[in-house]
Parts: C-alpha cells; structure tokens; sequence
C-alpha cells in the first residue's frame, strides 16, 4: 500500500482515536444511502495502484473546485478570509492518504472511527487541533456532504476506468 509522509495528524489504527458512536450497521446503511455498490471495494482496490501515484494531484483538483465556492474556501482559508497555505500543505499528505485508504482499507471499526474522527475534524470540537491552524472554528455540516460527492464520484468513475485497463 502506498503511504505518505505525514507531519501530524494520521493517526490511523492507533490508540488516539477513540470509538466511533456509530456502529457498523450505521456505516451499512450509510453506504446503502450513498448507493455503494457491492463492487465498489473491489474496484476500489484493484484503482490503487494507478490512483495512488495521482493522490496530490486529485486533492489539487477537489481543493481547486473547493477553491471556486467562497462558502465553502473560507473553511481553509484564515478566518479574515486570506489564504492560509500552511493549512493546505499541513493537511494535504492526510487528505492524499484518505483518497489511499478509501482503495485499499476494509471498511471495519478501524476505519468507522477514523472516519468519525475526519468528520470532527470539521467540527468545533476537533477543527484545526490537528495543525494548530488558524481558521473557521467548524464547516458547516450542510456542505460537507455535498461537498464530498464529486470527489467520491471522482474515485469510483477513475476506479472503474482502471477496472477495464487492468481486464
């Protein structure tokens, strides 16, 4: 599996993330709201290697889309509304290995608690604690899901792609 770099924050697997309050019945159904198909991790982690190598990139590509909607690049941004390059540099080698572990991780308790611990990250509680950045105290839950579409869509369409180059 390919993995990078990380300044702070991946904590993956370890001790400093707790248990999600979801269970994994609650990771089922979200799933099968958000019409994940039964192949989808299959596909996903046959897409690994040709998406792996383009990580940076795509988190490039989705910050840049991001970038284009002011509501929702005040999120990074500082909170007088300027950029804050430090931010983006900090959290992109997590953001390029989240796009990795949704190839290559099994959707177990593992991964609904980092999951969980992502999402409060985006919340009061957690937001900006793990680079000690200068930002919005949280994202609005309103656009983070559907914010996340196209890049989910993103991964399963370069996913699929990479199924018919590899049969």
């Amino acid at each position: 599996m390919t993995a990078y770099n990380h300044s702070s924050g991946y904590t993956y697997g370890t001790d400093a993330v707790s248990t999600s309050p979801l269970t994994l019945e609650d990771l089922r159904q979200i799933e099968a709201a958000a019409h994940v198909q039964p192949g989808d991790a299959e596909l996903l982690s046959r897409a690994e290697p040709i998406l792996a190598p383009h990580a940076m990139e795509m988190v490039d590509t989705w910050r840049g889309i991001l970038a284009q909607k002011t509501y929702l690049a005040a999120h990074s941004a500082h909170p007088d509304g300027q950029p804050n390059p430090e931010y983006a540099q900090a959290s992109k080698p997590r953001f390029a290995q989240w796009i990795i572990d949704m190839c290559t991780r099994e959707r177990d308790q593992a991964w609904l608690d980092y999951q969980y611990l992502i999402g409060a990250r985006h919340m009061s509680a957690a937001k900006n604690a793990a680079d000690g950045a200068d930002s919005t105290p949280f994202v609005p839950c309103a656009t983070c899901s559907p914010s996340s579409r196209p890049l989910w869509r993103s991964v399963t369409v370069s996913s699929r792609r990479a199924s018919r180059v590899t049969n």
